[in-house]
């Protein structure tokens, strides 16, 4: 166990190092502004976007769904943090951060959010140039919201990696949990 914990060490020392001596004015600019994206608030606009068009679309199930998804990822972070409780890299930081550590959440819940969407997307659109641009975006995003949290000092590199990693789990249990749900509704709708 201490051997992991040295390598997890070193890892984000060389990660860190090396994305710091990307620092610039304009980028962090930019990073501030991809971070804000994983923030609550941009969560929740997203996800009540997302919501919204599940619903004008009658898919029920895949807006309760996904409101439930978010949710859960919020406490999968939340509590994983209680636990956990590791500090944050030492200050300066470059940009807004509370709490504990591991896992980023900012990671975790964008991550679980913009999956699911790009689950939708690919499932209920036809192939196009349109879905595929969709899911790309839905991808970069979390992917950016991360390196935007390394790059801004709030979250070793190891923080944010755990935290895709939980929320690609957590994605595949809901999507699971949301076929079933709708497996469970069309087989209803048949013996009526």
């Amino acid at each position: 166990m201490n051997g992991l914990l040295i390598a997890i060490a070193r890892f984000d020392t060389f990660i860190n190092q090396w994305v710091i001596a990307l620092r610039s004015d304009w980028l962090t600019w930019l990073m501030l502004r991809i971070t804000s994206l994983g923030s609550a608030g941009g969560i929740i606009a997203v996800g009540l976007g997302g919501v919204a068009a599940c619903c004008y679309f009658h898919k029920t199930v895949e807006s309760v769904m996904l409101m439930l998804t978010v949710l859960g990822a919020f406490g999968i972070s939340e509590g994983l943090k209680s636990l956990l409780q590791r500090a944050r890299p030492p200050l300066p930081w470059l940009g807004p951060a509370t709490g504990f550590s591991f896992p980023s959440g900012h990671s975790l819940v964008s991550m679980t959010l913009y999956g699911f969407l790009a689950y939708l997307v690919w499932r209920e659109l036809r192939p196009s140039l349109r879905r595929r641009t969709l899911i790309t975006v839905l991808i970069m995003l979390p992917a950016l919201i991360g390196v935007s949290r390394i790059y801004l000092g709030v979250h070793y590199p190891s923080d944010v990696l755990g935290g895709w990693m939980l929320a690609l789990l957590w994605t595949e249990i809901c999507v699971t949990a949301m076929k079933y749900l709708n497996f469970q509704v069309y087989k209803r709708k048949g013996l009526n």
